[in-house]
C-alpha cells in the first residue's frame, strides 16, 4: 500500500522485517480504536505533509489529542517544528508514521481544518485514514523485566533534571519504563543520557526520545516509552548480546513445555 513510499521518506534508523507481510486494517471500527490507542499512550507521530500532487512537503511531529467520531475526524497538537503549522492548504493530506507496541503503522489523511487556540498553538484536524498499515519491525522482540528483582533506569531531560523508575521491558531499540507518580512529559522530549544496567552487570548508557507515555491511575505510575538514540557500537553489541541470549531461553523454554 504506503510501504515503499514511506520507506523513502521517513530515513528512519528502524526498518520493517521484510520478512512480514503488512496487514491493513480498513473497517471504520478498527481504524477508531487504533487512533484512541494512539491517543491514549499519548504516542509520538512522525507526520509528512503532502501537497495535492503527493508533492513532500516538510516533516513535522504531533501527537493525537481529540477523536471526532460522528464526523470521522481526529486532531493533533501543534506540529514542530512550528512552521509547519502554516503550511496546509485545501486538499492537502499528511502521512503519519509511528511505532506502537514493535510494530511500525502508517497512514494517509486528508487534512479538513485547522483551529487556532493561542498564539503558538494550533490544532489540526483530518479526516479518518481509509486504512492504516502494520509491518512488525526488526528488533522488536522485547524482554520483560521482573519486577521481583527491578532495574533502576534513569532519565537525565535536558535541564538537567533525573527521572528514575523501574525497567518493565526492554528492546534493542528502546525500553519502557515505570515512574511511580503522574509526569507530564513533553511529546518527543530528548534525553540526554539514559542510564541503567542489565541484569548481566553491563552498563547501558545513550541518549533517548520520548515516543509515547501513560498515567495508569489506579496503580499511580507513569508509563514512559524511550527510542535509544546514539547508541555506539559496543554499547549496541552489548545490547544485542543481552537480548539474543534472553531470545534464545525463551525458545528454548517453548520447545520444552
Amino acid at each position: 500500500m504506503f510501504s515503499n513510499l514511506f520507506e523513502r521518506l521517513r530515513g528512519s534508523e528502524d526498518k520493517p522485517d521484510p520478512q512480514s507481510p503488512a496487514t491493513i486494517s480498513h473497517s471504520v471500527e478498527k481504524i477508531e480504536d487504533l487512533l484512541i490507542s494512539y491517543k491514549t499512550y499519548n504516542q509520538l507521530i512522525s507526520v509528512t505533509l503532502l501537497t495535492p500532487n503527493k508533492r513532500p512537503l516538510t516533516k513535522a511531529s504531533s501527537v493525537i489529542i481529540q477523536i471526532d467520531n460522528t464526523n470521522k475526524l481526529f486532531a493533533t497538537l501543534t506540529f514542530h517544528p512550528l512552521g509547519s503549522n502554516q503550511l496546509l492548504e485545501t486538499d492537502y493530506c499528511a502521512q503519519f508514521c509511528l511505532n506502537y507496541q514493535g510494530t511500525r503503522h502508517q497512514f494517509i489523511s486528508h487534512w479538513h481544518h485547522s483551529e487556532q487556540k493561542a498564539e503558538a498553538e494550533i490544532i489540526h484536524w483530518f479526516q479518518f485514514p481509509k486504512g492504516i498499515e502494520r509491518l512488525q519491525l526488526r528488533n522488536a522482540f522485547r524482554v520483560p523485566i521482573s519486577q521481583a528483582n527491578p532495574v533502576r533506569a534513569s532519565l537525565t531531560r535536558e535541564d538537567h533534571n533525573i527521572q528514575t523508575g523501574n525497567l518493565c521491558d526492554l528492546s534493542a531499540t528502546g525500553m519502557r519504563i515505570a515512574i511511580v507518580g503522574k509526569t507530564d512529559p513533553k511529546p518527543g522530549e530528548n534525553f540526554q543520557a539514559c542510564h541503567f544496567v542489565l541484569p548481566d552487570g553491563n552498563t547501558i548508557i545513550c541518549r533517548g526520545q520520548l515516543i509515547h507515555w501513560h498515567f495508569d491511575d489506579e496503580i499511580n505510575q507513569t508509563h514512559i516509552g524511550i527510542q535509544f538514540k546514539k547508541l555506539n557500537g559496543p554499547t549496541q553489541r552489548l545490547l544485542n548480546r543481552y537480548l539474543t541470549e534472553v531470545q534464545r531461553k525463551h525458545r528454548q523454554f517453548n520447545q520444552t513445555t
